[in-house]
């Protein structure tokens, strides 16, 4: 029986060598890309930027070449200036963004999420809104957004571990911290995204979940009833490894113990999450533990490639030009040809007119092939004066029925600011509109 695999990925910074160097000797003893065989992939931190570069493509090898080359210059050593390097760390951020994100580019330059071969989710922590994000690729329908961010700007946002990293200011406006913070064993984000989005049984379900080392950790005498001096930074480690073992049994308890964990006890202090000088000691650590591990994971998750993903939008049609970029469409109203209210806007080629509306969609009339699925951002502008912002996707094609123009139904996903109400006011009042089209 072939069940949906999921690849879980933790947090853990430089470690991530260790989690990189099992995925490419997994890849190497048995010939076989891992995001071939895997139907969702989800990462945090420096999970996340693996399963980015997996779900693009790019071999394990490469990926853990990424972290051999550059994890020294992410993560430069303070030399001589610990010191000061410590007393500035107490007030500011440890480490560059800026060399992060000029590693990330070189690597995933333009590409977005959404041109991900397997399903991604990827998560973070909100700032401004004081919420959980997670960043998807498009595995569903009401999945519009995510999959037009890059692939940098989506790894940046998942990575910003406080105190080490700036939290990463989007080009949106939106502020994100690693999502480390509350899902650094990102497992039960997995599970749940294929249990209840995309309709599989808990049985049916196998993860292979790939940690960044562990130290075995207890809680002394003196730190129970210390205080912050006490703690100092063993409270981090102590709420990040509770996390991590407690994602690790729920997920155990849904699947009936189907989840495969990989991972190595180390003794305390010998890794740390910005320590480059052991980037040789992971890349060891990780290709010992693939060759122990091979023939299981290969039996239980290698047996055959998953089913194609077919994304419901696309990143590669006119849809994802950016909305910020499309120019305002100069709409000249021309005679009605119908009840119904049709009309033309008058830009060129991109405009199309509506000959139904409802509030939960509308039928367009268009003179080109738009496929059932596309994406489609909908500047609608109301005879009342009141315009209208909707995401729409294609649910139909309707053959021509004036002369060489054919229509498309379009179900509205998305409503933007008080489009909703401002649709179906119009709606009620039985109203004409024009739509014009951008692909989106």
């Amino acid at each position: 029986m072939k069940h949906f695999r999921i690849l879980s990925l933790d947090g853990g910074g430089i470690k991530g060598t260790f989690t990189a160097a099992v995925a490419a000797n997994l890849e190497k003893l048995t010939g076989k890309r891992l995001a071939d065989h895997f139907d969702l992939i989800t990462g945090t931190s420096t999970g996340g930027i693996i399963a980015l570069a997996l779900g693009l493509g790019f071999p394990a090898q490469e990926i853990l070449e990424f972290y051999l080359n550059r994890g020294p210059q992410i993560f430069p050593s303070t030399g001589t200036g610990r010191l000061v390097h410590r007393l500035r760390h107490a007030f500011r951020h440890k480490y560059s963004q800026e060399v992060l994100r000029g590693s990330l580019e070189g690597v995933f330059g333009d590409k977005k999420l959404g041109e991900s071969k397997c399903r991604l989710v990827i998560p973070a922590y909100d700032c401004n809104a004081g919420r959980v994000q997670l960043f998807k690729t498009a595995h569903h329908t009401r999945f519009v957004q995510d999959h037009r961010l890059t692939a940098t700007e989506v790894a940046m946002a998942t990575a910003a571990a406080p105190t080490y990293f700036p939290a990463f200011a989007a080009p949106d406006g939106q502020t994100f911290l690693d999502g480390g913070v509350w899902a650094n064993c990102p497992i039960v984000v997995g599970l749940l995204e294929a249990v209840f989005v995309l309709n599989n049984p808990p049985s049916g379900v196998d993860i292979l979940s790939i940690g960044t080392t562990e130290v075995p950790f207890d809680v002394s005498k003196g730190k129970r009833f210390g205080g912050l001096l006490t703690w100092n930074r063993r409270l981090v480690t102590l709420l990040t490894q509770a996390q991590i073992d407690a994602a690790l049994a729920q997920a155990q308890i849904i699947t009936g113990k189907r989840a495969k964990r990989i991972d190595a006890v180390t003794r305390p202090g010998r890794f740390a999450m910005d320590d480059a000088s052991q980037i040789d000691a992971l890349h060891g650590l990780g290709s010992c533990h693939a060759k122990e591990q091979v023939d299981d994971v290969a039996a239980r998750f290698l047996y055959a490639p998953a089913e194609a993903f077919v994304p419901h939008h696309s990143v590669f049609l006119k849809a994802d030009v950016s909305r910020g970029s499309h120019p305002t469409p100069a709409v000249a109203r021309r005679r009605r040809r119908r009840s119904l209210g049709l009309a033309r806007a008058g830009y060129p080629g991109q405009s199309h007119m509506i000959a139904n509306i409802s509030a939960t969609g509308a039928l367009l009339e268009t003179d080109h092939e738009i496929p059932v699925g596309t994406l489609l951002d909908l500047d609608l502008e109301l005879e009342t004066g009141m315009t209208a912002k909707v995401t729409a996707q294609v649910v139909r094609v309707q053959q021509p029925r004036w002369g060489s123009v054919s229509g498309v139904g379009v179900e509205f996903i998305d409503f933007r600011g008080d489009a909703r109400q401002s649709v179906e006011q119009y709606v009620e009042a039985e109203a004409l509109a024009l739509a014009t089209a951008m692909p989106n």
